[in-house]
């Protein structure tokens, strides 16, 4: 998997591309995107969203909580 991407200051992001094997579908590859985004202080957001068939959907979304 190779990815590259950027980061938006209005939004405090990171947004990738790229592409990965797909596990659906053996010897074929999926484009995907993934978004960090810094929620606030204490949490940030990662989402992943795959594109098939020309459609993307969001596959996946994990929510990172700093302890206190």
């Amino acid at each position: 998997m190779y990815t590259t991407g950027t980061y938006d200051p209005a939004t405090k992001s990171i947004t990738y591309t790229g592409e990965m094997p797909d596990p659906l579908a053996p010897k074929t590859m999926v484009k995907f995107r993934e978004v960090f985004r810094l929620a606030d202080p204490s949490r940030q957001v990662m989402e992943m969203h795959e594109t098939r068939d020309g459609k993307e959907a969001k596959t996946m979304e994990i929510v990172y909580t700093r302890r206190k």
